[in-house]
């Protein structure tokens, strides 16, 4: 299989009400929560600072602060109308049960009696008053959901020494969503003891081209955009099998330093 070098542009300010819904989704489902008082929090690294901006402009309310003591930032919504509109935002998409059981008890009794309603109505339809597994509104390959759960929790792996490797990794404290990705892309699902925290990671060149395919129609929009155009250069020349060769090879190391680079930011 080969891969286009050509990458698709995704502007943020393309997004519709729909795309930017599945992908704040994501998001709260990878690294946000709705508390008890009720607010929406979503964390990010400090390099997405701009992204989280870019959330609370598209919301019309709250805040983004800094972390103390850490590189990364958080962006807070207190308002009421600003997580009731959240919530009816992201209620048909979010697919880790505990967010949903929060929406559904710190969020619903904020939205307008028509809106909640209709939420109600959806978490009776969708049997999600169960809470025992993720109930996909919509496939993950057919949504911006995983690009936002990617844009939160995920890492663009390339690895260039004896062999090339190219991964997609995930990291979580359960592996109920990884479960969900892996039935979706392929993969494997792995447990690390020191951490006691669940992993994804695509493992195969396979999977890779499958995961351009998907990146390729639902784009990251922060920091890690510019990962994954390193890590997608190369797959693409993996797809042309030009890894083979020691000018693809020395390619490939060099991405992967640039990947590196950016990390270290």
């Amino acid at each position: 299989m080969t891969l286009s070098a050509h990458l698709p542009k995704h502007p943020r300010h393309t997004m519709t009400e729909q795309m930017f819904a599945q992908y704040l989704a994501g998001l709260i489902d990878a690294d946000g929560h709705f508390s008890k008082i009720p607010q929406c929090i979503i964390c990010f690294h400090i390099t997405d600072k701009s992204l989280a901006f870019f959330i609370k402009s598209r919301i019309g309310y709250g805040t983004v602060t800094e972390i103390k003591n850490k590189r990364a930032c958080k962006y807070v919504c207190a308002h009421t109308k600003g997580v009731a509109y959240i919530g009816q935002l992201v209620q048909p998409y979010l697919n880790h049960p505990s967010k949903q059981n929060q929406l559904k008890t710190r969020v619903l009794t904020l939205c307008p009696e028509p809106q909640k309603a209709t939420l109600v109505s959806s978490f009776q339809r969708n049997e999600r008053e169960k809470y025992t597994q993720p109930f996909p509104a919509a496939p993950l390959c057919a949504s911006h959901w995983f690009a936002g759960f990617v844009e939160g929790d995920g890492s663009f792996q390339m690895k260039a020494s004896r062999d090339i490797r190219v991964m997609l990794q995930i990291d979580q404290k359960d592996r109920v969503l990884l479960d969900v990705i892996k039935q979706t892309f392929g993969g494997y699902v792995g447990f690390r003891k020191s951490t006691q925290t669940f992993y994804y990671s695509s493992t195969s060149f396979e999977r890779a081209f499958a995961l351009v395919k998907y990146f390729d129609r639902f784009m990251v929009i922060g920091r890690k955009r510019l990962d994954y155009v390193y890590w997608r250069k190369c797959v693409v020349l993996i797809s042309q099998k030009r890894h083979l060769t020691q000018e693809g090879f020395e390619q490939i190391v060099a991405f992967k330093a640039k990947l590196k680079m950016l990390r270290e930011r």
